[in-house]
């Protein structure tokens, strides 16, 4: 305890002789194996690539549940952001069952898919994020937008998977995905002072 005239130094130097060496270390260690795991927990590593993989696996399925899927995400998309409905005239999204806007689902979960598959290989998901990028640029796509449906696919994926849902895995492995599809920072506010 802190008395009078006796300065926090003191009180540290005390505690610390008390200590063995190999406790002091041990502590140590465990501070630098806490600080390791905070950086860690924003990176993509293999573990959550494994995660996400399987995860997005089990809550895309297969054959006609794929549709069904993709139209749950488009119309909790456009439930929560209606002003986006305008980007999507082209593909008729005013009507998530018309066979135009089942085909463009269809292309933007495939590309997802695509892009969740090449997570473990980072040149090639490279190549496919700027093409993914590049498609979008013409369509001047706010980057906000891009946050929320990846918010949205998460919240979808969580609900159909069975056990628990790494969200943590999702956001590091989701960001990367996204960011790389994402029109560069400076591109946005050129256009946006024009």
């Amino acid at each position: 305890p802190l008395r009078p005239g006796r300065g926090i130094q003191t009180v540290v130097r005390q505690h610390t002789q008390d200590k063995s060496p190999s406790i002091i270390m041990e502590k140590l260690l465990l501070i630098i194996l806490g600080l390791v795991t905070l950086t860690l927990a924003d990176e993509c590593g293999p573990l959550e690539i494994i995660k996400v993989k399987h995860q997005w696996a089990e809550a895309y399925g297969t054959g006609h549940h794929r549709l069904q899927f993709a139209r749950e995400v488009f119309d909790h998309f456009f439930d929560h952001h209606p002003d986006t409905l305008k980007q999507f005239e082209r593909v008729k999204g005013t009507d998530t069952h018309s066979p135009e806007f089942e085909g463009h689902m269809a292309r933007v979960m495939g590309a997802l898919d695509i892009c969740v598959s090449l997570l473990d290989d980072e040149d090639t998901l490279q190549a496919e994020l700027k093409h993914l990028q590049a498609q979008h640029k013409e369509r001047h796509i706010d980057n906000n937008h891009f946050d929320e449906f990846g918010t949205i696919i998460m919240e979808s994926v969580s609900q159909h998977v069975t056990g628990r849902f790494d969200h943590d895995a999702w956001i590091a492995c989701g960001s990367h995905i996204l960011d790389g599809i994402k029109q560069p920072e400076a591109e946005t506010e050129s256009k946006s002072e024009k």
